[in-house]
């Protein structure tokens, strides 16, 4: 997603992932001893805006590329406004909300933690 996606984008990805980790959580409940523990890690946001550049840059990045290759002649502009790429990266409320709707386990503990993707060559401040 990105700052130029429509709010319907962005409300159908929310329901997306909201729909596909319920069934995650689901299926994995019924496969759990009673008393077990589950550790999940994913990509998420540390804001709220599903379109913030906290979890964005890299398709920022990707973005421009297409765009430079439209410029190029090496790609349609019509293939480009027609690619997707199908990634919700949520914010940690709506990981709670999921889990606490669901009802299948108990969240003891919710970390974040920021990584640093090495950019050799790319200065990221000017995207």
């Amino acid at each position: 997603m990105a700052k130029t996606s429509p709010t319907g984008v962005l409300d159908a990805y929310r329901k997306q992932f909201e729909k596909d980790f319920t069934i995650i959580l689901v299926m994995r409940s019924q496969e759990m001893i009673s008393g077990g523990r589950m550790i999940l890690t994913f990509a998420g946001r540390s804001m709220p805006d599903p379109a913030s550049e906290d979890c964005c840059d890299i398709w920022e990045l990707l973005a421009k590329s297409l765009v430079d290759m439209v410029k190029e002649g090496l790609v349609q502009e019509s293939k480009v406004h027609s690619f997707n790429i199908p990634q919700y990266t949520p914010f940690e409320d709506k990981v709670k909300d999921v889990i606490q709707k669901e009802g299948s386990f108990s969240l003891h503990s919710l970390n974040g933690f920021a990584l640093n993707w090495p950019t050799p060559g790319i200065k990221t401040a000017n995207f």
